[in-house]
């Protein structure tokens, strides 16, 4: 028997425990042909924003030059 969907209280406060006890997250971007890259990122939460570093020219890098609208998604 499948489980019941958990709430949405309930999905925020899992997610809250995984930002801060987790330090790794998979990344996923792709490039501006729609070509997929995936990389497991270190990353820091302090309760109201979340850092991700990313090594300048990586594939998820968001600086100048790589075509970042400036824009992101936490899923």
């Amino acid at each position: 028997m499948a489980a019941s969907p958990r709430s949405r209280e309930q999905r925020r406060a899992d997610t809250e425990h995984r930002l801060t006890h987790d330090v790794d997250v998979w990344v996923a971007s792709a490039s501006a042909a729609g070509v997929p890259y995936l990389v497991p990122l270190s990353f820091d939460w302090d309760g109201a924003a979340l850092l991700v570093p990313t090594p300048a020219g990586s594939p998820t890098s968001c600086g100048e030059g790589t075509g970042w609208s400036g824009r992101s998604r936490i899923r």
